[in-house]
């Protein structure tokens, strides 16, 4: 890969990171090399920005609250995880004798599907859409690939998300601008529109209570 794709690689993760953690601060350079370890390992952006948000949806859920600045190696962890688990082939992402890439498919399914059960009000149609379209991958599972049953679950995050912003309350539309803004404004850093619209995307689904749909979370 040349320099112009890590430089990407890193400003899209520097950038969702900025927003996140609604901090502006460089990434030191044991956070450049972290960036540059999974780079030169080729995990996806997208695994790594999942990463991000996995750590700082169990941070929210903390009963000890901590105001200290979150750094990429508090979040290395989970990234590791969930890279682990997109790189298993057949063995667990932590242990050799680990579940088998179909019982681990298997589950990160079911919990999908428990999740979608008690999304709320605003987001029971969507979730109930997307339900009826997962249930068949559980068969699916057993002769397909963790891969291709991704790909399957993309594309039905897809048009639930498209869904739920069809019939989006404007009220939510807006306190979720208003957030965007109030941390681009504290931060002054200059977000790329793809990554303002994921955070927008993901912000708003949060605030609905609704899961993310994806075998790496």
């Amino acid at each position: 890969m040349s320099d112009t794709e890590f430089r990407e690689y890193f400003t899209r993760i520097e950038s969702y990171f900025a927003l996140k953690r609604e901090q502006l601060l460089l990434l030191s350079p044991e956070e450049f090399r972290i960036v540059e370890d999974f780079f030169q390992q080729g995990v996806p952006v997208e695994l790594i920005l999942r990463g991000i948000d996995r750590f700082f949806e169990k941070k929210k859920k903390r009963r000890r609250k901590s105001r200290r600045t979150v750094f990429l190696t508090h979040i290395q962890q989970d990234i590791e995880e969930i890279a682990g688990d997109y790189k298993r082939k057949g063995i667990g992402s932590h242990l050799v004798s680990g579940p088998t890439e179909t019982e681990f498919v298997l589950e990160k399914l079911n919990g999908i599907l428990e999740k979608l059960k008690n999304t709320g009000e605003k987001t029971k149609p969507a979730a109930e859409h997307a339900e009826t379209k997962i249930r068949p991958l559980l068969d699916r599972a057993r002769q397909e690939t963790m891969e291709e049953i991704e790909k399957e679950l993309e594309s039905i995050y897809s048009v639930a998300k498209n869904e739920i912003f069809a019939t989006l309350d404007p009220e939510i539309e807006q306190k979720v601008e208003e957030r965007i803004r109030t941390i681009l404004e504290q931060t002054g850093h200059n977000i790329s529109p793809e990554i303002r619209e994921r955070f927008k995307t993901e912000t708003t689904l949060e605030m609905l209570g609704f899961p993310v749909i994806s075998i790496y979370t």
